[in-house]
C-alpha cells in the first residue's frame, strides 16, 4: 500500500509539470545551537575545551572553524588530541554534542586543520594558530563557522560571542 500511494503521489506531482521542468532541492544549513567553554585541571595541567551542540536537518557530517581576535584578521583554535577535531563531525536534526580541545600552538603546527573550503586566500595567511587563555581573564570573543560539503557556511557568533575562562574552584 505504501508503494502504491508513493507512486500515486509522484504521478499527481508530475501531472503539473512539463517535460523540461525541474525540482530544485536545497540542502539546509547546519547550525550550532549551544556553545560552552569547559576548563579541566589547574596550572600546567589545565585543559580547555569547547562543547558544541551541532545539528543538521539532513544529518550530514560537518566541518568547523573556530576563530578568535579581529574578524578581519582572525587566528584559529587548533584542536588537541583529546577532542574530536574539526572535520567530519556527525550530526542529527536534533544535534550532537562535540568536545573540541583548544590546544597550545606549536612552533611548527603542521598542516592547517581547517577544511580548505572554509579559508579565504592562501593557507599560510589564513590559518594562524591562537593559544588558549591561561588565567582568568576578561571576556574574549569567538566566531565559530560550520559547513557541510557543498553547502554554505553558517557562522555562530560574529566575533561577539563572549566567553570567559574560569578556573575550577579547586584551583583557586
Amino acid at each position: 500500500m505504501i508503494r502504491l500511494s508513493t507512486v500515486f503521489a509522484f504521478a499527481l506531482l508530475g501531472g503539473g509539470f512539463g517535460c523540461d521542468e525541474q525540482f530544485i532541492l536545497q540542502n539546509e544549513d547546519p547550525i550550532i545551537s549551544e556553545a560552552q567553554m569547559v576548563v579541566l585541571g589547574c596550572g600546567d595541567e589545565q585543559e580547555i575545551y569547547l562543547d558544541l551542540l551541532i545539528g543538521d536537518p539532513e544529518g550530514d557530517e560537518v566541518d568547523i572553524s573556530i576563530q578568535t581576535g579581529d574578524p578581519t584578521n582572525p587566528v584559529h583554535i587548533y584542536p588537541g588530541p583529546l577532542g574530536v577535531g574539526l572535520r567530519g563531525l556527525t550530526t542529527t536534526p536534533a544535534g550532537v554534542w562535540h568536545r573540541i580541545q583548544w590546544t597550545a600552538c606549536s612552533t611548527d603546527p603542521g598542516p592547517c586543520p581547517i577544511a580548505h573550503r572554509m579559508l579565504d586566500g592562501t593557507m599560510e595567511d589564513n590559518c594562524r594558530c591562537s593559544d588558549p587563555p591561561t588565567t582568568n581573564s576578561e571576556a574574549f570573543a569567538l566566531s565559530i563557522e560550520v559547513s557541510h560539503e557543498g553547502g554554505a557556511t553558517t557562522t555562530y557568533g560574529d566575533g561577539s560571542a563572549n566567553f570567559m575562562l574560569e578556573q575550577p574552584d579547586d584551583c583557586l
